[in-house]
């Protein structure tokens, strides 16, 4: 029996998969010391913590929803997609040089609005 022929992915379908993988990589990779980095180097606490993180994951929802909104009128996605990579690209990184718990706040919600930037579309 001849298999059937296989569909060939655009360029572009290929590149976004793996820009968000990689986007997911480092991530990952940050999640796992920024407890620490929060509690330990900044001396934030618990509370601090939570706050940061919860305001960064609500921030997600909330731009997911509208962003969405956006994509679909505009009928675009490789700019939602571009804005919302670029942010993370550009807020992770500087997490290390941060000294403060408003600044460490300032870039996880950078960062989580662009994954709702992203997301979406």
């Amino acid at each position: 029996m001849p298999k059937p022929p296989r569909s060939k992915l655009p360029t572009v379908v290929w590149a976004a998969a793996w820009v968000s993988f990689c986007a997911d990589a480092s991530t990952e990779l940050i999640y796992g010391i920024l407890p620490a980095f929060y509690l330990g180097t900044l001396s934030i606490g618990v509370l601090g913590l939570g706050l940061i993180e919860g305001f960064a994951e609500s921030l997600v929802s909330l731009t997911k929803l509208y962003s969405g909104s956006l994509s679909d009128r505009t009928g675009r996605r490789k700019p939602w997609m571009l804005a919302g990579y670029g942010l993370a690209a550009i807020s992770k990184p500087l997490l290390a040089f941060t000294t403060s718990g408003l600044a460490v706040g300032a870039l996880r919600a950078s960062d989580r609005f662009g994954k709702g930037l992203r997301g979406a579309a």
